[in-house]
């Protein structure tokens, strides 16, 4: 996995596979890999990610703001 705005790149672990020269010394990649997320769940094809273990679920979060827009077919919109 590679961010293409930083050029950094990662494993599939989430582990820091590489950076671009001089971007971290080396000593430190293994301080900078992905953190799990706690939350990751997606709406109307968009991915939402919430860091806090406490946080509701999405579908709860929402109540019935779902059912209101079911009419629009949000999971097919083509952007």
């Amino acid at each position: 996995l590679v961010c293409p705005y930083h050029w950094w790149a990662y494993r599939l672990d989430g582990s820091l596979k590489s950076t671009p020269p001089a971007a971290t010394p080396q000593e430190r990649k293994s301080d900078l890999g992905l953190r799990p997320v706690p939350h990751v769940e997606t709406f109307a094809g968009v991915v939402f990610l919430n860091q806090s273990k406490e946080a509701p679920s999405l579908k709860e979060y929402l109540g019935d703001l779902p059912d209101k827009l079911k009419r629009y077919d949000l999971d097919n919109l083509e952007f």
